[in-house]
């Protein structure tokens, strides 16, 4: 379970100007039809649907410039997010072009009936199957803001991308969408969070992307003009740091029980300073010998570490 902490802070995201902007990571991501999660934040008033004089807007791209292998999470037809393995896609309905920042995530799972499922701001828009096999090829690594073909830039600004060697469930999606991560993260294989540069300033010497995963895939920075307020660092939206609740009961009868489930735990003797109790990893601890004791928490790379409570055998 993530909860906000009390103090947010404003991030930077980078605006990308539509024409030639984009950033080229150096992560060879995943391939052929192994599962996959794609997430991040957009904001963007610029027209996709090529029915209305709009052409793509790729948000992040990898692969091969080949039928099935190359694999584009982007915005295209009704101004809505699309996925697409080449030569063919699923395209969302809800438009996200509206100038207001939208998280958005794509998923492909092949041992889904659905094998695709795209989300707006947590919600699911629409989930289905491509005509084409997915087998995402290793030629050009991930690219962010165009296609690997340099067509359709990204027109907008863009924040905490991320890319999961798993298929993240709506649940999962929500639970993490509106806080930057604790890192390292299980199946988290990159993570841009943006938070560079000084927003609307003068960048030139801030051209790389960091990769916050723990993996180093940096990215470069093509084409931007890094000064003003387009083409250049912005100021994003404001997202709290993730944690884990860190709270404990006690029954008063000789147990503590933590209230985060599907955790990591090992309880520990405060009295002696906070030694590990050997075998007590379990959510509930009722210890033998009256005394202090805490927990560490782990999940979802967030730890915490509880308030010692006292407690004697019942």
């Amino acid at each position: 379970v993530f909860v906000s902490t009390s103090i947010s802070f404003a991030q930077n995201g980078l605006n990308f100007d539509g024409t030639d902007d984009f950033v080229q990571t150096s992560y060879y991501s995943i391939t052929g039809g192994n599962a996959r999660t794609v997430e991040a934040w957009i904001k963007t008033t610029a027209n996709a649907n090529p029915n209305a004089g709009g052409s793509q807007k790729t948000i992040v791209d990898w692969g091969t410039f080949a039928t099935g292998q190359r694999f584009t999470f982007n915005i295209l037809f009704n101004n809505a997010i699309r996925l697409e393995a080449q030569g063919n896609g699923l395209s969302g309905t809800i438009p996200v072009n509206d100038g207001n920042w939208h998280h958005v995530a794509a998923v492909y799972n092949p041992a889904a009936t659905n094998k695709v499922s795209l989300y707006v701001d947590g919600v699911l828009d629409v989930a289905g199957n491509l005509t084409v096999t997915v087998n995402t090829g290793s030629t050009m690594p991930v690219r962010i803001g165009r296609r690997i073909d340099e067509l359709n830039s990204f027109a907008g600004s863009i924040d905490e991308v991320r890319i999961w060697n798993i298929a993240k469930t709506q649940a999962e999606i929500q639970e993490s969408m509106n806080v930057e991560l604790c890192v390292p993260q299980p199946s988290l294989k990159s993570y841009y969070k943006f938070n560079q540069g000084t927003a609307d300033g003068t960048n030139s010497a801030e051209n790389l992307l960091t990769d916050s995963s723990g993996n180093n895939y940096t990215g470069t920075l093509s084409n931007f003009a890094l000064t003003g307020t387009t083409s250049n660092w912005i100021t994003s939206q404001t997202l709290p740091t993730a944690t884990v609740d860190n709270s404990i009961t006690n029954d008063n009868a000789g147990t503590l029980s933590a209230v985060v489930t599907g955790a990591t735990y090992q309880w520990m003797d405060c009295t002696n300073s906070n030694a590990p109790v050997s075998g007590a990893t379990f959510q509930t601890f009722s210890p033998t010998t009256v005394g202090s004791y805490a927990v560490q928490i782990s999940k979802n790379g967030c730890t915490a570490t509880s308030v010692c409570e006292t407690v004697a055998p019942y």
